[in-house]
């Protein structure tokens, strides 16, 4: 996914585009920051829960 927005971005910088390309390019570049964003999020999320259910203290807890 990061090299999705790597090739985005060198398209806006390099490339002579219209307005509206220009603009469809840039909503597209926000858009695929915001996807690693969250999936940056749900592996943050997955790796806490994964620790949680894993560390002795709640191995304990659940006895």
């Amino acid at each position: 996914m990061h090299m999705k927005c790597e090739e985005i971005r060198m398209r806006l910088d390099h490339e002579n585009l219209s307005e509206d390309q220009k603009g469809f390019m840039e909503q597209e570049l926000k858009d695929c920051e915001q996807e690693i964003q969250n999936s940056r999020q749900r592996d943050s999320t997955m790796m806490k829960n994964i620790e949680k259910k894993f560390s002795p203290s709640s191995a304990e807890d659940s006895l």
